[in-house]
């Protein structure tokens, strides 16, 4: 029997939940639908325009990912 010292290398990514930098990888998906819903309803029915949609969207996708997000 030999005694094996070595450190294990362990990856440090495993276990890690997928993102895009700061944004988690499950919140792609649902980011879009928000504005994309927001962009037909608020410009396209109500014609606000888009500093509102954008201001919208906004408020949504961090309302969003607070309920959803770590």
């Amino acid at each position: 029997m030999s005694t094996d010292t070595e450190a294990v290398r362990v990856n440090k990514i495993l276990g890690k939940q997928p993102s895009f930098g700061p944004i988690p990888a499950n919140q792609i998906l649902p980011w879009f639908a928000i504005i994309t819903i927001t962009y037909f309803i608020f410009d396209g029915l109500l014609g606000w325009g888009i500093p509102k949609v954008a201001v919208i969207s906004f408020w949504l996708i961090l309302s969003w990912w607070f309920v959803t997000g770590k």
